[in-house]
């Protein structure tokens, strides 16, 4: 198990390095420069298909951006389904790594090429050793955690009849 410490020394570090990176998003340009490079998600794989449980590389000539990030696709029936419902398929928390918003409390970009798909999301990550955090504990970071302790038998046990 990686030591809280250990994390936030190394969402910090990406923090930095990421954060600096993406210093002017939302306007899509940068004062006086050209269209902004989107980042490729998921080192380029397919979205719809890792949320199917499949790697497979996308084509550039497939290609959508979705919140800040550009997603490629093998085929136009591909990526017209994700179209059709992007936030079905698009990495989660607009790309911020969730084990660094959860121990940290920080949104710290994540990297597109570092992810993992749980209950058919795609969440990103700073670095592979945060991503090993999330894969040995998902539910502390997706909350699955808090609502299983919310229906823990805190309640009677219901009687015949009533």
């Amino acid at each position: 198990m990686i030591p809280v410490r250990v994390t936030w020394m190394v969402c910090a570090l990406a923090f930095v390095t990421f954060g600096a990176a993406s210093g002017s998003e939302g306007s899509g340009k940068s004062e006086g420069s050209g269209p902004q490079q989107l980042a490729v998600a998921l080192d380029g794989n397919c979205a719809v298909c890792a949320v199917g449980g499949k790697t497979v590389k996308g084509k550039d000539e497939f290609k959508s951006s979705y919140q800040g990030l550009e997603y490629k696709f093998p085929t136009a029936q591909i990526k017209a389904k994700f179209d059709a419902a992007p936030d079905t398929y698009a990495v989660q928390d607009m790309g911020h790594c969730k084990v660094c918003a959860v121990d940290m409390k920080k949104e710290v970009k994540g990297n597109p090429g570092i992810y993992a798909v749980h209950n058919g999301k795609i969440y990103l990550f700073v670095n592979e050793e945060v991503k090993k955090k999330f894969v040995a504990a998902p539910a502390k970071y997706t909350g699955e955690e808090a609502k299983k302790e919310e229906g823990s038998g805190n309640r009677p046990p219901r009687r015949e009849g009533s």
